[in-house]
């Protein structure tokens, strides 16, 4: 006798019951825990390559540090276009690859970092620092602007304090900043004193450089344990760099830099500025990590704000931006009550066409089904996003599909005269080959779309990849569980004229049905030249109606992006972007939240850019809600 699920559900209701409510149990906590995103993680196949080399010059950097790297990994391969920047005392080398699987890229990457090791860099340059990049480092979570009319010393100290709460937050990954520049000394030698002691600049510059290490000092062997020694000579200040030795004389004085130069404290040249309302400004980007939270993590980030403003200097002030967090929360909010009312219009039709116990039975399926999916997907590392939501809508309802057949055998063995069980035994043993394979027929016309390449393939991977999941999980709730509740649910009360007069409703559905395809076949010469006529006709209609992959939801937000001809000086390409920020204050204050200004990055659909010659201003509008014009609308007036 072959196995029938059905007959293991209803001879152990007690347990396939209790396996009913830990599924519910665990599936609501995986549904409460899973991260939730506006998007997917997206592997670009990027490698970014840095070294930084105190005191070099852009031209030492590009031809010490950049070409070499450019040498070493070109030979890497599926590499497709290299491109660098040489800027003072740093280098960085943007590496993509061609379209690989992530597999494969990250053997690409352990390659790319043999590489980079294996080049003769200066003795003086710290290592290389090789990392990937991927869409949660391209879009941040969440921005925070420190802010005020202030000290450049009191915004970078403020700065730094903020930056370290923020990445004490649980699922942040990393926080970039822009606009704030690293505190330096500046050394200002005096000719005439040098020459007097019989010195130059370049003697000043190799004591400096010595004290800008900590040097291993040997090694002390007490007893079984050894102690590595290191001599502290790495300076941490303007004092300390004025007292540091250029040589000594007989009689035991020193002459320190001091003697010969002028030391004060200040800032590197500054490569990134930015404004926040026009007040000087450094912004925080946040990434987060592949199980953090964008809903939570921006709420984490909006009451540490709220907890720190009070033990702000006085002037600075804190401002939460660019918060993907609404976005996701609209979106998801959208998609999830689109899932509850598809649920309900399934649950309707299941009462109309099967009663209201055949409805119930079915119905109960459905949160088991969709918790099972989320369960799986939250075990296997992925998150509740807008492609996951689309899959678990897409596939609503199919996932009674397989309900309704074994139900609808089960209520005819049960009109036969036999006993709940009995029906739902025979009912599944009767259709479990067709439904199993019309279900793995559907999971057959999905899952080839994990096989897509490329950005987009990479995107839309976890639609497939939820079908199949939540199929896969009506299908065991169908044969292991279903029955089960038919028995519970049609062993509480006898059948009832209720279920007859639904189902004499549906013969008589079923009879108008029968003869409207009786016309249809009667007439079958003119139907099918018809039927052929209306498919090309739509044909030509697609492209009045256009095509998108995604439908584009209307962000809160405006981008200004600045180019300048290459070689313009960050102060004038500064200059502009402040007039365009000007022009943006300049919407009503019930339409405009904040206009955040920078020069020397621009963030594009496909690339970030560095340099003193591009800039950017972002607008960020109100709430579409709290608004009477549309994001397009404000576009064309700003222009």
């Amino acid at each position: 006798m072959s196995f029938n699920p059905a007959r293991f559900s209803v001879a152990n209701r007690a347990f396939v019951n209790a396996v009913f409510v830990l599924v519910i149990a665990l599936g609501v906590w995986s549904l409460m825990t899973i991260p939730r995103e506006l998007n997917p993680r997206v592997g670009f196949n990027w490698a970014f390559v840095t070294v930084i080399w105190p005191g070099a010059t852009p031209q030492e950097v590009e031809d010490l540090v950049t070409i070499p790297l450019e040498d070493e990994v070109f030979s890497v391969e599926d590499v497709d276009v290299i491109t660098s920047n040489s800027r003072s005392g740093s280098g960085f080398v943007w590496v993509k690859f061609e379209q690989i699987s992530e597999a494969e890229f990250e053997r690409r990457l352990d390659d790319v970092r043999a590489r980079v090791i294996a080049v003769d860099l200066p003795e003086d340059a710290e290592d290389p620092i090789v990392e990937s990049f991927s869409s949660y480092d391209f879009q941040p979570v969440v921005t925070v602007a420190v802010h005020g009319d202030v000290p450049e010393r009191t915004l970078h100290d403020t700065t730094r304090w903020v930056e370290d709460e923020l990445r004490s937050l649980d699922g942040v990954a990393d926080v970039e900043s822009f606009g704030m520049r690293d505190r330096a000394v500046v050394v200002e030698v005096d000719p005439l004193k040098l020459e007097g002691h019989g010195l130059d600049a370049a003697d000043v510059e190799s004591a400096l450089r010595l004290t800008s290490l900590n040097p291993p000092a040997g090694v002390i062997k007490l007893g079984g344990s050894e102690y590595l020694l290191r001599t502290r000579s790495k300076v941490e200040g303007a004092e300390d760099v004025a007292r540091v030795a250029l040589r000594a004389g007989r009689d035991g004085r020193r002459l320190l830099v001091g003697d010969v130069a002028t030391v004060r404290d200040g800032f590197k040249d500054r490569t990134v500025s930015a404004r926040f309302n026009g007040d000087p400004a450094v912004t925080l980007a946040l990434t987060k990590n592949e199980r953090g939270n964008t809903l939570r993590i921006a709420s984490d980030v909006r009451d540490l704000v709220e907890r720190v403003e009070p033990r702000l200097p006085p002037g600075v002030s804190l401002a939460v931006t660019n918060d993907e967090s609404l976005l996701v929360d609209i979106i998801l909010g959208v998609l999830e009550s689109n899932a509850l009312i598809g649920l309900l219009l399934v649950a309707v039709m299941l009462f109309l066409f099967v009663g209201w116990r055949g409805a119930l039975v079915a119905v109960l399926g459905i949160p088991v089904t969709f918790l099972l999916a989320v369960m799986a997907l939250d075990w296997s590392g992925f998150s509740l996003n807008g492609n996951t939501l689309f899959g678990l809508i897409l596939v609503l309802g199919m996932v009674v599909d397989d309900a309704i057949v074994i139900l609808e055998n089960a209520f005819r063995h049960l009109q036969d005269g036999k006993n709940p069980g009995r029906a739902v035994i025979d009912g599944v043993a009767e259709v479990a080959s067709p439904v199993a394979i019309s279900t793995f027929t559907t999971l057959a016309g999905f899952l080839p779309l994990v096989l897509m390449t490329g950005v987009i393939g990479k995107f839309m991977r976890i639609i497939p990849i939820t079908v199949a999941l939540v199929l896969l999980a009506s299908l065991i709730e169908a044969f292991w569980i279903l029955p089960s509740h038919f028995v519970d649910v049609m062993g509480l009360l006898r059948k009832k004229s209720h279920e007859k007069t639904n189902r004499t409703g549906l013969d008589r559905l079923r009879d108008e049905y029968v003869a409207m395809l009786n016309v249809m076949l009667r007439w079958r010469y003119a139907v099918l030249p018809a039927a052929v006529i209306m498919l090309i006709g739509s044909l030509f209609l697609i492209p009045l109606i256009g095509v998108e992959l995604f439908a584009t939801d209307e962000y809160s937000t405006v981008q200004i992006q600045v180019t300048m001809p290459d070689g313009t000086r960050l102060e004038a390409t500064d200059a502009v972007v402040e007039r365009f920020e000007s022009m943006a204050a300049g919407l009503p204050d019930h339409e405009l939240e904040a206009v955040i200004g920078n020069s020397g990055i621009l963030q594009t659909a496909d690339e970030w850019q560095f340099g003193s010659h591009v800039g950017q201003v972002w607008v960020d509008l109100v709430e579409a809600t709290d608004r009477d014009r549309s994001v397009a609308a404000i576009i064309e007036d700003l222009r």
